[in-house]
C-alpha cells in the first residue's frame, strides 16, 4: 500500500509537462518520414542567444513558470548549449524508496506518494524531455545500462538534429524511458570517460563562446 502525505497548495501551479505537438505533415508513424539518425551524431553547438520565442515563453507560463524564471531559463540556454544526462536505470533503481506528486481531484492539492526510485526517475526524466523539446535545448540521456530491444537506444538525444526532428525526438524518448526497466549494475565511470572525450572536442568552441555543457549525474 502506499504511503501517502497530503500537502497545502503552492502559492503558484506547478510544472507540468506540456505535450510537444507535431508539425503539420509530419507523421512519426509514416514509414516514408526519415528519422534523424541514431544517437548523438552533431559536434557542432548551435549558442543561443538567450531571448525563448513567444510559444516558448507561453508555454512556460501556462506550466506556472514566472517571468524571472523564464529569463533565467533564456540565459541558462545561451550559457549552456547543451547538456548530458546519465540516467540510473541499474537493478537498485527497483527499490521503493523514491516519491512522486499526485495531483488530487480538486486540481489545487497535491499528495505525495511513496514509489520506485525508477518511476520517480522517469516522471523526472520526461518531463526534461519535453522541456528540452518545448525550448529546442539540446539534450544527451544516457541510460547507465543499455535497456534492450524493444525499449529502445541506450542514448539518445532531443534537439540534437534540427528543428524538423524535435517532435520524432521527444516521442522516442518517451518511449524507451516508459519500456526501460531497472537492471545491471552502475558503470558510471565508462560514461564518465565518454562524456569527458566528448566535452574536450566540444573545448575549443565552447572556449571561444564562452559556454558549457551542463552534465546532470
Amino acid at each position: 500500500m502506499e504511503n501517502e502525505v497530503y500537502v497545502h497548495p503552492y502559492p503558484a501551479p506547478l510544472p507540468v509537462p506540456v505535450p510537444m505537438p507535431i508539425p503539420s505533415g509530419y507523421n512519426v508513424a509514416d514509414p516514408n518520414v526519415v528519422a534523424p539518425p541514431p544517437g548523438p551524431t552533431r559536434q557542432q553547438l548551435n549558442i543561443h542567444n538567450g531571448i525563448l520565442d513567444n510559444g516558448q515563453t507561453q508555454g512556460l507560463i501556462s506550466q506556472g513558470y514566472t517571468q524571472g524564471m523564464i529569463l533565467a531559463l533564456g540565459q541558462n540556454m545561451q550559457s549552456f548549449p547543451m547538456r548530458i544526462w546519465v540516467v540510473d536505470n541499474s537493478g537498485s533503481m527497483a527499490s521503493v524508496d523514491g516519491s512522486r506528486l499526485v495531483q488530487m481531484g480538486n486540481g489545487l492539492d497535491y499528495k505525495i506518494v511513496t514509489c520506485t526510485r525508477w518511476k520517480e526517475i522517469q516522471e523526472t526524466v520526461d518531463y526534461h524531455i519535453q522541456l528540452a523539446g518545448l525550448l529546442k535545448a539540446r539534450s544527451i540521456f544516457r541510460l547507465l545500462n543499455n535497456p534492450g530491444q524493444p525499449a529502445g537506444q541506450q542514448i539518445f538525444e532531443v534537439a540534437g538534429n534540427g528543428e524538423d526532428h524535435i517532435s520524432y525526438e521527444v516521442e522516442i524518448a518517451q518511449s524507451t524511458m516508459m519500456k526501460a526497466s531497472p537492471s545491471g549494475v552502475t558503470p558510471l565511470s565508462n560514461h564518465i570517460y565518454d562524456i569527458r572525450e566528448q566535452v574536450l572536442n566540444l573545448a575549443p568552441q565552447l572556449n571561444s563562446q564562452g559556454s558549457k555543457v551542463s552534465i546532470v549525474l
